[in-house]
Protein backbone atom coordinates (compact mmCIF):
# COMPACT_ATOMS: atom_id res chain seq x y z
CA UNK A 1 0.00 0.00 0.00
CA UNK A 2 2.45 2.50 0.84
CA UNK A 3 4.35 2.72 -2.36
CA UNK A 4 0.77 2.90 -4.45
CA UNK A 5 -0.18 5.71 -1.65
CA UNK A 6 3.23 7.66 -2.36
CA UNK A 7 1.73 8.41 -5.90
CA UNK A 8 -1.49 9.59 -4.47
CA UNK A 9 -1.99 13.21 -4.39
CA UNK A 10 -5.65 13.38 -2.60
CA UNK A 11 -8.40 11.12 -2.08
CA UNK A 12 -12.09 11.82 -0.48
CA UNK A 13 -15.68 9.96 0.11
CA UNK A 14 -18.34 11.30 -1.46
CA UNK A 15 -22.01 10.63 -2.56
CA UNK A 16 -24.81 8.83 -0.93
CA UNK A 17 -21.78 7.46 1.62
CA UNK A 18 -21.50 11.39 3.66
CA UNK A 19 -25.26 12.37 3.61
CA UNK A 20 -26.63 11.74 6.56
CA UNK A 21 -30.42 11.14 5.25
CA UNK A 22 -29.15 8.85 2.57
CA UNK A 23 -29.14 5.04 2.26
CA UNK A 24 -25.36 4.68 0.55
CA UNK A 25 -25.65 1.48 -1.91
CA UNK A 26 -22.16 1.69 -2.19
CA UNK A 27 -18.89 3.72 -0.95
CA UNK A 28 -17.63 6.61 -3.17
CA UNK A 29 -14.50 7.81 -3.18
CA UNK A 30 -12.33 9.72 -5.64
CA UNK A 31 -8.46 9.01 -5.71
CA UNK A 32 -6.37 11.69 -7.16
CA UNK A 33 -2.88 10.40 -8.53
CA UNK A 34 0.03 12.89 -8.71
CA UNK A 35 1.25 11.17 -12.12
CA UNK A 36 -0.69 11.66 -15.55
CA UNK A 37 -2.42 8.58 -17.14
CA UNK A 38 -0.48 5.52 -18.16
CA UNK A 39 2.55 6.62 -16.38
CA UNK A 40 3.81 4.00 -13.40
CA UNK A 41 2.05 5.99 -10.87
CA UNK A 42 -0.57 6.01 -12.38
CA UNK A 43 -1.07 2.29 -12.72
CA UNK A 44 0.04 1.68 -9.22
CA UNK A 45 -3.13 3.81 -7.61
CA UNK A 46 -5.09 1.46 -10.41
CA UNK A 47 -3.63 -1.45 -9.17
CA UNK A 48 -4.00 -0.60 -5.80
CA UNK A 49 -7.87 0.58 -6.25
CA UNK A 50 -8.60 -2.80 -7.75
CA UNK A 51 -7.58 -5.09 -4.83
CA UNK A 52 -8.98 -2.71 -2.46
CA UNK A 53 -12.44 -2.62 -3.86
CA UNK A 54 -11.91 -6.71 -3.41
CA UNK A 55 -10.99 -6.45 0.56
CA UNK A 56 -13.50 -3.32 0.91
CA UNK A 57 -16.45 -5.54 -0.51
CA UNK A 58 -15.62 -9.09 1.33
CA UNK A 59 -15.11 -7.12 4.76
CA UNK A 60 -17.79 -4.53 4.80
CA UNK A 61 -20.42 -6.33 2.23
CA UNK A 62 -20.47 -3.03 0.08
CA UNK A 63 -19.25 -2.07 -3.06
CA UNK A 64 -16.32 0.52 -3.11
CA UNK A 65 -16.61 2.42 -6.18
CA UNK A 66 -13.12 4.02 -6.44
CA UNK A 67 -12.69 6.46 -9.81
CA UNK A 68 -8.70 7.13 -10.56
CA UNK A 69 -8.47 10.52 -12.05
CA UNK A 70 -5.60 12.90 -13.25
CA UNK A 71 -4.82 15.95 -11.63
CA UNK A 72 -5.75 17.77 -14.84
CA UNK A 73 -9.14 15.64 -14.81
CA UNK A 74 -9.77 16.15 -11.19
CA UNK A 75 -9.80 19.86 -12.06
CA UNK A 76 -12.73 19.10 -14.50
CA UNK A 77 -14.99 17.56 -12.21
CA UNK A 78 -13.91 19.07 -8.61
CA UNK A 79 -17.03 21.18 -7.88
CA UNK A 80 -19.18 19.38 -10.67
CA UNK A 81 -19.16 15.36 -10.36
CA UNK A 82 -17.66 15.79 -6.69
CA UNK A 83 -19.24 18.72 -5.33
CA UNK A 84 -19.46 17.89 -0.91
CA UNK A 85 -17.23 15.35 -0.13
CA UNK A 86 -14.77 14.32 3.13
CA UNK A 87 -10.91 14.69 2.12
CA UNK A 88 -9.61 11.26 3.21
CA UNK A 89 -5.94 11.77 2.51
Amino acid sequence: MAGATANLQTACLFGSAIDAKAVARDIDIVLVTKEGAGEKGWHAIRDWRDRLAVDFEERFHMPLSAMVVTPSEWAEIDGVVVREREVLI
